[in-house]
Order: structure tokens, then C-alpha cells, then sequence
């Protein structure tokens, strides 16, 4: 999955997804919903998972979740809503 990260905002601490290809299309992102940290296992450094979620909507009318793997730096789409 490639996504392009636009600039922080006034108050984040990395960069939201500002477009991302899915499916072989690519999406603009309309606006970000919501947006959370997940930091799984943290006493298992081995199996430990650190993640940002993003809930969003394009300007194509999908909305979908999106999560940047901090450790790996890939991004992959958790669920597109119908």
C-alpha cells in the first residue's frame, strides 16, 4: 500500500495520510475522523506492536481505517466500511 503524508498539523506529532492508493486507485483524503496510538505487548519487546490509526473519509466518499506500523514505517488499510 503507498501513502503520501502531508505535512503536521499545529498539534501532531506525525504525519496523517493526505493520499494513499488502495486497489490500485488512489484517494484523496477528505478529512481524518479519528486518530489513535496502539502500543500492544510493550512488556514483550519481541512481539510488541506500535501502530497509529487513522479513520478517515476521501473526497470519494470511502471511509476507511488506515494504520502506519511505526516500527516497520509500512502502512496498510485495517477496513474499508461499505
Amino acid at each position: 500500500m503507498q501513502v503520501v503524508a502531508g505535512p503536521p498539523g499545529a498539534h501532531d506529532e506525525g504525519q496523517a495520510p493526505a493520499r494513499f492508493q488502495l486497489r490500485g486507485e488512489w484517494h484523496e483524503v477528505a478529512f481524518i475522523a479519528n486518530r489513535w496510538r496502539v502500543h500492544t505487548t510493550w512488556w514483550r519487546p519481541e512481539a510488541s506492536a506500535q501502530r497509529e490509526y487513522f479513520k478517515l473519509a476521501t473526497s470519494g466518499g470511502l471511509l476507511c481505517v488506515l494504520y502506519h506500523d511505526l516500527q516497520s514505517g509500512a502502512w496498510y488499510c485495517a477496513r474499508v466500511y461499505d
